[in-house]
């Protein structure tokens, strides 16, 4: 039993998390009012920075989120794969017929 929740675990553990940081993220940023709304005329962190720094920026938090999605998605692929390896060579082992010595 405890072998298949670990497996259920494994399975399910990146869907666990990202639902978590989405739910910590939706209730991080339930605002009451609009004081999070930034204007350009009254505040300086508009005022200061351009527009493309800003595209820049979102352009740059997408590329790096994409690439670590990329690294996690191969990593769990490649864990997949060997684990299907391992079994087969360990089926492989097992049907084996054993020698024995007289």
């Amino acid at each position: 039993m405890r072998k298949n929740t670990l497996d259920f675990l494994k399975e399910y553990f990146p869907l666990i998390i990202s639902l978590f940081i989405l739910s910590t993220i939706s209730i991080i940023h339930i605002f009451t009012n609009d004081l999070w709304i930034l204007n350009p005329a009254t505040d300086p962190l508009v005022a200061t920075f351009t527009t493309q720094f800003f595209i820049n920026f979102i352009e740059r938090i997408i590329i790096i989120s994409s690439i670590i999605a990329f690294v996690i998605l191969i990593m769990m692929l490649s864990q997949k794969l060997s684990t299907r390896k391992k079994a087969k060579i360990h089926h492989l082992e097992i049907d084996k017929p054993k020698e024995y010595q007289w």
